[in-house]
């Protein structure tokens, strides 16, 4: 049920079709940016398409959501990719504060397109859609720190430890998008964020004193 609803018809071949695929998806941004109803009809009607040659390409408006998440999370992951290849070992906190950036301006622009597309995709999808917009990203920036640990000054990060930084990032970033009560664009929670993940590799090996 849900791969049916969510299901894009065809790829688009051609360049044409690229470019109708395009204005379908910039036409739903559009909608939902300003707060309207992003129905396939005014959806197409925003585009300057067909109905019908939408349908060519999205079975309905979620499918239309769903490519628009895909598209946004290989954007931020291959973002924070690019800060992330210049971490330093030795002194990894320039690069873990450009890929956090780069996360919190992936999502700050457009902020409430993205708040509704996970609101929309949400009783489809439940907190599939939400993992599949976050962690991917969220993933690239624990992984890095864990990395950062081992024979340099940095303690080595387990997976579990890897898998709580990274739940405590997206936990933040998610609610901030989700209840737009944070501006991600403030330098204060780019800070905190980014002593977090510091935090993680610089804390004494061997865990907290005191565990059995």
């Amino acid at each position: 049920m849900v791969r049916h609803l969510i299901f894009k018809r065809k790829e688009p071949g051609q360049e044409r079709a690229r470019q109708t695929v395009e204005s379908i998806i910039e036409a739903t941004a559009q909608l939902l940016d300003q707060d309207e109803n992003a129905s396939t009809n005014r959806i197409a009607e925003r585009a300057g398409v067909s109905i019908g040659s939408l349908y060519q390409y999205f079975p309905n408006a979620t499918a239309i959501l769903a490519a628009m998440a895909e598209r946004e999370r290989v954007r931020v992951s291959e973002g924070i990719r690019r800060a992330l290849e210049e971490l330093d070992p030795e002194d990894p906190e320039p690069a873990i504060r450009a890929a956090i950036r780069a996360l919190l301006e992936a999502f700050d622009k457009r902020q409430r397109v993205r708040r509704k597309i996970l609101l929309s995709l949400m009783p489809v999808v439940g907190r599939e859609a939400q993992a599949q917009f976050f962690e991917a990203a969220v993933d690239e920036i624990s992984e890095a720190v864990r990395s950062a640990g081992g024979d340099g000054p940095f303690r080595p990060l387990s997976r579990t430890a890897t898998l709580v930084l990274g739940s405590a990032i997206m936990g933040a970033v998610r609610t901030a998008v989700m209840t737009e009560t944070s501006d991600l664009a403030d330098p204060e929670f780019e800070d905190e964020l980014v002593l977090l993940a510091m935090g993680f590799v610089t804390a004494p090996r061997g865990g907290p004193a005191g565990r059995p």
